[in-house]
């Protein structure tokens, strides 16, 4: 007897794929103007703060599990001779000084963002979002960071 998939077997592939769409989307979430981003935490993700340099922005995320992300994002309309380059940094002593605490993470592509992994962040920690705009062909680096949270 050949087995074939019934009426059954269809749902329960029907769930199967539902329940894995389901949970790749909650592994993302869509900040407002901006493309999905790949989300550590399966807590909703909050914008704190954004900064821009010409096309670059920083955008820094806080989660309910007491964690902060640093987004980089080109904008869309930007020209690529240059390149952005976004990371995550952190005070332990309420904003004086500051660590870089996450990887550097590059794009060069208009509407291209990148994420930073979640990172520990609770009173007395701030964290904030950090930005470099590197031409390619010949100008000045800018960097700009977001104010801390």
């Amino acid at each position: 007897m050949r087995h074939t998939f019934g009426q059954l077997g269809w749902n329960v592939r029907a769930v199967v794929m539902t329940a894995a769409v389901a949970t790749a989307a909650a592994a993302f979430t869509a900040p407002a103007g901006h493309a999905a981003s790949a989300s550590a935490s399966s807590s909703s993700s909050v914008v704190q703060a954004t900064r821009w340099v010409d096309g670059c922005e920083a955008i820094l995320y806080s989660n309910a599990s007491l964690q902060a992300s640093a987004g980089v994002y080109m904008s869309r309309t930007a020209d690529a001779t240059y390149r952005c380059t976004g990371w995550l940094e952190r005070s332990a002593d309420g904003g004086k000084s500051f660590t870089t605490v996450s990887g550097y993470h590059t794009i060069s592509t208009p509407g291209a963002s990148s994420y930073t992994g979640w990172y520990y962040d609770s009173a007395p920690d701030v964290s904030k979002a950090c930005v470099e705009e590197e031409p390619l062909i010949a100008g000045n680096v800018l960097t700009v960071c977001t104010a801390a949270w």
